[in-house]
C-alpha cells in the first residue's frame, strides 16, 4: 500500500472542510491544506453560484488535528454567512 503522510494528512483536513459544509461538486468550495514545518496550515473558501459572495479563513495547527482543523475551519466559514450560500444553492440549485 502506497501512502504519502503528508498528503494523506492534508487530504484528512481537507476532506473535514468539506464534511462541516456538505460540500459535493455541485457546490463552490474550495479547499486547500498544506505541511508548513511541522505544522499544518488549511485554507477555505465558499462562493455564491454568481460569484458575488465570497467567504474565505484560514487556519494553522497540529498535524495531529488534521480532521479537526477541516471541521472547526468550515464551522468558522460558516459563522461568517457559508451557510446563507448554502441555502440559497440548496434552494434554488446548482443548475442556476
Amino acid at each position: 500500500m502506497l501512502d504519502h503522510a503528508p498528503t494523506h494528512t492534508a487530504v484528512t483536513a481537507e476532506r473535514g472542510l468539506l464534511r462541516a459544509l456538505g460540500g459535493s461538486c455541485q457546490v463552490p468550495i474550495a479547499g486547500r491544506a498544506k505541511l508548513v514545518g511541522d505544522r499544518l496550515s488549511i485554507k477555505g473558501l465558499i462562493a455564491s453560484l454568481d460569484g458575488a459572495r465570497v467567504i474565505s479563513q484560514e487556519l494553522t495547527g497540529s498535524v495531529d488535528r488534521a480532521q479537526e482543523l477541516g471541521l472547526e475551519l468550515g464551522a468558522k466559514l460558516l459563522a461568517k454567512g457559508a451557510g446563507e450560500i448554502l441555502a440559497e444553492i440548496a434552494q434554488y440549485g446548482a443548475d442556476r
